[in-house]
């Protein structure tokens, strides 16, 4: 399975909460989502990270960058990364695993006007494509 790439377009709102970087101040992505307030940044240092990601409010999770930073899971039947209802913006990571049909990332009631996820240039067919349609 191809990973799915997310960098999403900057956004002109500034981010004015706090920033936690992992795994400095928090160990684990998903500690510091736990941790974290309404709009404030997560900062993801440089490494492979095995987790399953849930969010549910307005967070900004940035990488140190698409190659460098990696959030996957051997879980084929698990979703990595599933947003609730909340704006988030994911700038510099990859995402590698979960379900074959949605490249593991489930946006469910996100507001529209700041879902956007473009596909990675690797992948020649959107993340919601069935094998044999591209």
């Amino acid at each position: 399975m191809l990973p799915f790439f997310l960098g999403l377009a900057a956004s002109s709102e500034s981010s004015t909460g706090a920033e936690i970087e992992v795994p400095t101040d928090s160990p684990t992505i998903a500690q510091a989502i736990q941790s974290a307030s309404p709009g404030d940044t997560i900062s993801i240092l440089p490494g492979e990270y095995d987790e399953v990601l849930t969010i549910a409010k307005d967070l900004t999770l940035r990488g140190a960058g698409g190659d460098s930073t990696v959030v996957k899971t051997a879980l084929q039947s698990s979703e990595l990364l599933h947003v609730e209802g909340a704006a988030v913006i994911i700038e510099d990571l990859r995402f590698a695993g979960g379900f074959a049909a949605s490249q593991g990332i489930v946006a469910a009631a996100a507001p529209p006007s700041r879902c956007d996820a473009p596909r990675s240039s690797a992948s020649s067919s959107p993340p919601s494509t069935s094998p044999g349609e591209a």
